[in-house]
């Protein structure tokens, strides 16, 4: 009699349980779309820092005031057990379930989905309403049990607020990150970034040097062209012949034979030779014989360069052979890093092997595409992120908490069997 009566009791009455804990997630998600459409879908305003570090302070000092003065209150008991837990991360889910479902950042999404704030979840209202809840709950079990402070409580408050820091940091931290592009020529200096989220130039702590720009390429591919539409016939890759793997090939029933490859080459009258002077271009000398070997087409294919004119075999009135441009293997920029104190270091930049200094992380993320192998230009990117650190420290607290929590556990295992 006294389960049915628990059960039984009216909403919103001692003592709340899954129900409550749900309608207070509910609640709260509602009020965020509600505040998102009556937004037009703009989504969070972005937080200056001051405006961050005084949320972020005064969300710390509700969170350590309620988890440390007021734990033995009715309603902080219950913001800290297993329901309002369940709740909090149920609405968290709920949400990351919404921004698989829908494209985001996506500029052609329809109006209710924008107004909503579906295509922008991690800075909609409804969002951050409900990671909030999630901190205040995380942090206030965290908290509460600084007092007493035991081994036990200790394994406990380094995995629960070592995760909230994690969230804190990554969710808030994220748009704080600030990227900068810097283009710098060979034998050239460059010490400004340009922002382009604020539209500004940047001094950097450090200058540039390219000393020079190394472009590595994969061999090219042929492919076959719809001479009337213009439209590439290359059916998902089966029409498409790498020069350098194969020397023949079938494409659309006609047999393709590779006769000479130039990697680099200029063109003379109707014939190319080997040529490596700047903007030369890949050619190939090719055969094409139809499917009943009634027709036989031989000449000269190329991708074409800055410097050079592209050249297509046409095998019939409606099919041409052509070259696509090599894609790039690799690319790299011998650089000089130059400090104000007069310090020279000398790196090598690849794609995601950052050089770090002075709190930046330096990412090669491009050169001039016109110019290729060619391209004089590199461009480079500088990257901090000042929350990073307390992500790091996050994560080693809940490093710490396991093995605490491994220690304690292996010392408290019974031995005599």
């Amino acid at each position: 009699m006294i389960q049915q009566k628990r059960y039984n009791n009216p909403i919103w009455s001692n003592p709340w349980r899954y129900r409550e804990s749900f309608f207070i997630v509910a609640g709260l998600l509602l009020c965020g779309f509600a505040l998102e459409w009556a937004s037009g879908g703009t989504g969070v305003p972005e937080f200056t820092n001051l405006s961050l570090n005084i949320a972020a302070g005064l969300l710390v000092i509700f969170i350590f005031t309620a988890g440390i003065f007021f734990r033995k209150q009715v309603f902080i008991l219950w913001l800290s057990g297993i329901h309002a837990a369940i709740g909090a991360v149920t609405g968290i889910t709920f949400m990351a379930l919404l921004m698989g479902l829908t494209m985001q950042h996506d500029g052609y999404a329809s109006g209710w989905v924008v107004q909503l704030g579906l295509s922008h979840v991690t800075s909609s209202w409804p969002y951050l309403l409900i990671l909030v809840y999630l901190l205040v709950v995380l942090g206030i079990a965290a908290t509460k049990r600084i007092i007493p402070l035991s081994t036990k409580n200790v394994t406990y408050i380094l995995n629960h607020l070592g995760l909230w820091i994690v969230i804190f940091s990554a969710t808030f931290g994220a748009t704080k990150v600030e990227r900068l592009e810097m283009k710098v020529k060979e034998g050239e200096i460059e010490w400004q970034a340009f922002d382009k989220k604020n539209n500004v130039w940047v001094e950097m702590p450090v200058a540039i040097r390219l000393n020079d720009f190394v472009l590595e390429q994969y061999a090219p591919k042929l492919g076959i062209v719809d001479n009337i539409t213009g439209k590439i016939l290359h059916e998902n890759g089966k029409n498409v012949m790498l020069v350098d793997s194969v020397a023949s090939g079938n494409m659309l029933g006609w047999d393709i034979r590779v006769l000479t490859y130039l990697d680099q080459s200029g063109k003379a009258g109707e014939a190319y030779y080997l040529n490596n002077e700047t903007g030369a271009a890949p050619a190939v000398k090719a055969e094409a014989i139809s499917e009943n070997k009634s027709d036989t087409v031989v000449g000269w294919v190329s991708c074409g360069s800055f410097n050079h004119s592209y050249e297509a075999l046409k095998i019939n009135d409606q099919l041409s052979l052509i070259m696509f441009y090599p894609e790039p293997k690799k690319f790299l920029s011998k650089i000089d890093i130059l400090t104000p104190e007069g310090e020279t270091t000398a790196v090598e930049l690849e794609v995601n092997k950052p050089a770090k200094v002075k709190g930046w992380e330096i990412y090669q993320v491009g050169y001039d595409d016109q110019l290729g192998r060619w391209s004089d230009t590199s461009v480079i990117e500088f990257v901090r992120d000042p929350w990073l650190p307390f992500v790091y420290t996050g994560i080693f607290m809940m490093i710490a908490g396991a093995i605490t929590l491994f220690w304690s556990g292996r010392n408290n295992t019974p031995t005599d069997l």
